[in-house]
């Protein structure tokens, strides 16, 4: 299930360089990793919107550049299959992915299918009229996102949607305007039928139950942890920046997962590396450095990499970035690479949004992947003129 704060986040960084430190850091913790997020190594995850990660089959399933959905091996980047039938992926559950497909010429109907996980033949589709005005697309448009998000709720998958329209002008927002305005909603998946009915959302929020051993629970309950930790391997863990300026380290605290006693806090890293993410399975935790720049012109930053479970570095790699939304996979580290400008000797390169995969023994990249960028990337209103409306359904 992804993150629409994370996904906030995330537009955020690309204007502050990716980094995520003390309080920032903590906050990104509270706000986007509860206990309905936890899940044991073998359970796919969502890397971001619209990528899903498979660990049992070793699959990524992402939304490409043509509007349809990948099917990746992990290990080698391989094409397992592809369709122009569903445009991004939102949940596997048994055999299928459920997704979001598009229809441009309706877009108040939210569509929804089923695709076979081994061949991605489309198994069954539904769709369901949302409210006037509302947009279902894919992409954000000027001022408008629409987020869908699926998960399981007592064997049922649940789709819910969020529609959210902002101020658009180049004058300063008056009160009223400055809120932004959110419409959301949810529907049942009816798995066997494939029909789309209407779903109370508060009955969504009563299906979210905390499996945290007392102990836990109460440190929660009085906000002496200020959210629920993660479940690691047979650990609970919560990272934690401590100090300032030459003191500031992140302590790993972490409590025995059958009973909830505390264990010995380990202490990640020292004042020269800069906390930037926990990995999207939340397996690892990534700290980094500047170590120089390349005769062509690129920055290098070493990663450090460490368990959440026992708060050991697992690995180091040097990239051009400070950092970035991974996760590893055997020995391959695989992360996002939003789109840049690569100096080449002749001039520069555009560089798309992609995963990249990187050998940890080696440091040899293995293999990279566009994905589709949903981000609106058009023009905007010049500063003092009137404000813009999207068009209808946008």
């Amino acid at each position: 299930m992804s993150c629409p704060e994370q996904s906030r986040l995330r537009q955020g960084q690309n204007k502050t360089s990716g980094i995520i430190s003390g309080t920032l850091f903590a906050i990104f913790l509270v706000s986007c990793l509860g206990p309905e997020a936890v899940g044991s190594a073998a359970e796919s995850f969502a890397f971001r919107p619209g990528v899903i990660v498979d660990p049992g089959r070793q699959v990524i399933y992402l939304m490409n550049l043509q509007g349809g959905i990948d099917a990746l091996k992990v290990d080698s980047g391989k094409l397992i299959w592809s369709t122009s039938r569903a445009a991004k992926p939102l949940l596997l559950t048994g055999e299928l992915l459920v997704a979001q497909a598009e229809d441009p010429d309706r877009p108040r109907i939210l569509r929804i299918v089923t695709l076979d996980l081994a061949s991605g033949s489309v198994m069954k589709e539904a769709e369901i009229e949302l409210p006037e005005g509302v947009g279902t697309s894919v992409d954000a448009g000027l001022g408008t996102t629409f987020e869908a998000e699926a998960l399981v709720q007592k064997a049922e998958v649940i789709v819910s949607w969020t529609f959210t329209r902002r101020y658009i002008g180049g004058m300063q927002p008056g009160p009223e305007e400055a809120v932004p305005k959110t419409e959301k909603g949810a529907a049942r998946l009816d798995l066997e039928t494939g029909q789309l009915e209407p779903w109370p959302l508060d009955r969504i929020a009563e299906s979210i139950d905390s499996t945290l051993p007392p102990l836990i629970a109460k440190l929660v309950s009085t906000q002496e942890l200020p959210q629920a930790p993660w479940r690691v391997g047979e650990v609970y863990a919560w990272a934690e920046p401590q100090g300032l300026g030459r003191d500031r380290h992140v302590v790993l605290k972490r409590w025995a997962a059958d009973t909830g006693r505390s264990l010995p806090e380990v202490t990640l890293s020292g004042n020269e590396l800069t906390m930037r993410y926990p990995s999207a399975d939340h397996r690892h935790l990534l700290a980094s450095k500047l170590t120089g720049v390349t005769k062509n012109r690129e920055i290098d930053y070493e990663w450090n990499l460490y368990s959440l479970e026992t708060g050991e570095r697992t690995a180091q790699v040097i990239r051009h970035q400070p950092g970035a939304w991974f996760f590893i996979a055997g020995t391959a580290l695989i992360h996002e690479t939003q789109a840049h400008d690569r100096p080449v000797e002749d001039g520069w390169v555009r560089e798309p949004l992609s995963l990249r995969t990187t050998d940890l023994r080696s440091s040899r990249e293995l293999w990279t992947h566009p994905f589709r960028d949903t981000a609106y990337r058009g023009g905007y209103p010049p500063r003092g003129g009137g404000s813009v409306d999207p068009p209808p359904g946008q």
